[in-house]
């Protein structure tokens, strides 16, 4: 069984997600109706208190072209074709 990912990485994904949201200029409702989830969900990403779905980070790179290594590792560009 995979182990969940501990809460330091959370926290780096989550500081990379309120990165985008931030270079977006949206606000949280804005960005949550973006990727599809309520706000209190999204600032918990943000926050590093929950787990990012593979699912909403999809929705991101499709959404708003945000690269999936870069919000996963935090290497490499930001957004896609930059």
């Amino acid at each position: 069984m995979p182990k969940k990912m501990d809460e330091v990485a959370r926290r780096s994904i989550g500081s990379r997600i309120k990165a985008v949201r931030a270079i977006s200029g949206l606000t949280q409702d804005e960005f949550s109706r973006v990727i599809h989830t309520a706000v209190p969900t999204c600032s918990n990403y943000e926050l590093g208190k929950r787990e990012l779905p593979i699912s909403v980070a999809l929705v991101m790179n499709a959404e708003l072209g945000v690269s999936i290594p870069w919000l996963i590792t935090g290497q490499g560009e930001m957004m896609e074709g930059q």
